[in-house]
């Protein structure tokens, strides 16, 4: 609901009301409570205009991008990988695991951080990861 505050500007608000009954039913009084969540719909729409600009981006640049849970099982894969690998998203979701690409092309992390071809890595958890390098298969 959106109300206007005193100083004019529009808040969005939560607005939760009750009344309450005397024996005979009646209502006699009524309580409400309003909770400004202007800031969190203001931070739902700043999330949901960056993931539908990464869907865009996705869906459309030359490479390929997939993402994986930490045993190489899909969790993503962008539309384009038909154009690329020859294979529907949904054909290597049936696939389930990366390894079915790349088979024993694979590194781990550590191999590829003494070969220097990760850089910028904030948060290293992944168990393996594919070389730069090997934009040709």
């Amino acid at each position: 609901m959106v109300v206007q505050a005193k100083d004019g500007t529009k808040r969005e608000v939560l607005l939760n009301a009750d009344s309450v009954k005397d024996d005979s039913g009646r209502v006699v009084h009524s309580t409400s409570i309003q909770v400004d969540i202007t800031g969190l719909k203001i931070a739902e729409m700043k999330i949901e205009e960056s993931e539908s600009l990464h869907r865009i981006t996705l869906a459309n640049i030359s490479d390929a991008v997939m993402i994986t849970d930490d045993e190489g099982n899909f969790t993503y894969i962008c539309p384009n990988t038909n154009k690329i690998f020859g294979f529907s998203p949904e054909e290597l979701f049936e696939h389930g695991n990366i390894s079915c690409l790349f088979k024993n092309k694979l590194f781990t992390i550590e191999e590829l951080i003494k070969e220097n071809e990760l850089f910028n890595i904030s948060d290293v958890r992944l168990g393996f990861c594919i070389a730069t390098q090997m934009q040709t298969f």
